[in-house]
């Protein structure tokens, strides 16, 4: 598997969350209280500007209902 910048990682799970919200159609306020985080924090991992713990993946893929490989990669696996 090739390497991954940590810049184009926080960007293509921000691509990921953006599209299952979507799909959800749920808004970011809706998923920042959903996960207990700030819509600030939703919005930085959502813009890619932040690369969110595990700990936080954990709770957005929960709040999607997805796993977190598919935060990671647009796939479930």
């Amino acid at each position: 598997m090739a390497s991954i910048h940590k810049d184009q990682l926080a960007e293509s799970i921000g691509v990921n969350i953006a599209r299952k919200c979507k799909e959800l159609k749920l808004s970011q306020k809706q998923l920042a209280e959903k996960t207990g985080l700030t819509e600030a924090g939703i919005s930085r991992y959502i813009s890619g500007q932040r690369l969110p713990r595990l700990d936080i993946l954990l709770k957005i893929a929960a709040a999607l209902d997805c796993t977190v490989n598919y935060l990671l990669y647009g796939v479930e696996m």
